[in-house]
């Protein structure tokens, strides 16, 4: 098994990240102006990376979290990864649990989360489009009213 060190010593090599563990064995960084935090579990031999994928608008709330909930059934949408909402900020992050051992793990751990941080590109993609639907609702819903002198026109 490869030492939680020697996995970041290969990231940081591939990357040029510079990632150093802090006391609790977490690492953060940068990702396409998100925040990633990667939380070693050396006693389990895992990884939990955390991806943040982008804010919910207020307008595509509750209807969004609906559709977070049904991605994350049996992991259908989300290539095994969790997505989950925090409701004061209204972000939204996908989250992988990672092997950190095996034949070469550091290149599969590179590889692995490579490949999560490409699905939470997919996510960041959708919540933007998410966002803009609610946002169009919205307006259109204005307009409707603003033409209607208030009223939805419904007797």
């Amino acid at each position: 098994m490869s030492s939680t060190a020697e996995l970041i010593h290969h990231l940081n090599e591939v990357t040029g990240l510079g990632l150093a563990l802090d006391e609790s064995n977490a690492a953060a960084f940068q990702y396409e102006g998100r925040n990633v935090l990667l939380q070693f579990q050396p006693e389990l031999s895992v990884c939990l990376i955390h991806a943040e994928v982008g804010t919910l608008e207020n307008a595509a709330l509750p209807g969004a979290v609906n559709e977070l909930l049904e991605a994350n059934h049996l992991l259908s949408d989300t290539q095994g990864g969790a997505l989950s909402f925090q409701r004061q900020s209204g972000m939204v992050s996908l989250n992988f649990l990672m092997p950190c051992e095996g034949p070469n793990a550091a290149d599969a751990f590179v590889s692995r989360l490579n490949r999560a941080l490409t699905v939470s590109d997919e996510w960041a993609q959708r919540i933007r489009e998410i966002n803009a639907k609610a946002i169009e609702s919205v307006e259109s819903t204005i307009r409707d009213l603003q033409e209607h002198d208030g009223s939805t026109g419904d007797p």
